[in-house]
C-alpha cells in the first residue's frame, strides 16, 4: 500500500510494482484498480542463506566484475568491485549475489542447469581474490527465490488479463542497491529479456515506505523514489538482466 500510494500508481495505467525480497511483494494495476500478492522468496535477496551472505552494512559487496586468470586463486579475478561505504569487502549482498550469478553465467562456469563447472563446483568462485567464494548451494538458493518472484510475476499479470506492463517500478532497498552499484554497461531498459522484448521502462524506487510516510506528514523535500524514478539500470553484464526476470533456469 505504502508503494502504491508514494508511486501515485492510481494515476498511472499498466504498471508492475515489485519490492523484491525475503516476500516478494508485488502490485499491477493502475487507474482502474490494482491487484496484488506476494511470493516466498525467501532471504536470498538480502544476503540470507547464502554462504557468503551479507545484510546492506558496510562492506557488503553491491556489484563486482570477475574475469578468467589462470595465475589468480581459483582462476577468478576480480576485475572490479564496490562496497557500501567502501569498506573491505565482508560478504556479499543482494545486488553482489545477483552480480556473482550473472559474472558466472558470462563467464561460463555455470551451465544451462545452474551447476557449477569444476573446479567451481568443488571449490566455489573465488571473489575479492579469494576473500570468501560463491558456492554451488548459493546458486541453488538464487534460482529457488527467482523462480518465485517469477511465478508470483507471470500469476499476478495473468489474473490482471495477461496485458504486458507499460512500466515496471523495483522498490525497497534491492532495487534502490541496483541502481546505485550499476555505473557503467548497457541499458536494462532495452535489454532485459522480461517476457518481453521492447523499450517499456523500468526505474528503481527506493524505499517507498519510507517516501509514503515522508509525503503523509506534509513535508517538503524529495522523497527517495523521485531522485531514482528518472534514472535507468545499467548493467556491468548482459547475462544478469536475466537472472530474475528470464524465463530461463539462469
Amino acid at each position: 500500500m505504502a508503494g502504491i500510494y508514494a508511486l501515485e500508481m492510481d494515476r498511472k495505467k499498466n504498471v508492475l510494482l515489485l519490492d523484491i525480497g525475503t516476500n516478494g511483494e508485488m502490485a499491477a494495476g493502475g487507474a482502474d484498480g490494482f491487484l496484488v500478492t506476494s511470493a516466498a522468496a525467501g532471504p536470498v535477496f538480502e544476503g540470507g542463506n547464502i554462504s557468503c551472505g551479507v545484510a546492506g552494512v558496510p562492506g557488503a559487496v553491491t556489484s563486482l566484475v570477475l574475469e578468467r586468470d589462470p595465475a589468480a586463486i581459483g582462476g577468478i579475478r576480480t576485475v572490479e568491485l564496490s562496497t557500501i561505504a567502501g569498506e573491505t569487502p565482508i560478504g556479499l549482498c543482494g545486488t553482489g549475489i545477483i552480480d556473482a550469478v550473472g559474472e558466472a553465467v558470462r563467464l561460463g562456469l555455470i551451465d544451462e542447469n545452474g551447476t557449477f563447472e569444476e573446479p567451481w563446483f568443488t571449490d566455489g568462485m573465488p571473489v575479492a581474490e579469494g576473500r570468501f567464494r560463491f558456492r554451488q548451494e548459493d546458486v541453488r538458493q538464487v534460482q529457488m527465490g527467482k523462480a518465485a518472484i517469477r511465478a508470483g510475476i507471470e500469476t499476478l499479470l495473468a489474473e490482471y488479463g495477461g496485458e504486458d506492463p507499460e512500466e515496471i517500478l523495483i522498490a525497497g532497498g534491492f532495487g534502490c542497491g541496483w541502481t546505485r552499484s550499476r555505473p557503467s554497461g548497457s541499458d536494462c531498459s532495452r535489454n532485459i529479456p522480461w517476457t518481453y522484448h521492447d523499450d517499456r521502462q523500468q526505474c528503481a524506487c527506493g524505499s517507498t515506505a519510507v517516501s509514503a510516510r515522508r509525503q503523509d506528514s506534509g513535508k517538503t523535500e524529495a522523497c527517495v523514489y523521485h531522485r531514482a524514478r528518472t534514472g535507468t539500470f545499467a548493467c556491468h553484464a548482459p547475462e544478469i538482466q536475466r537472472i530474475i526476470f528470464g524465463r530461463d533456469v539462469f
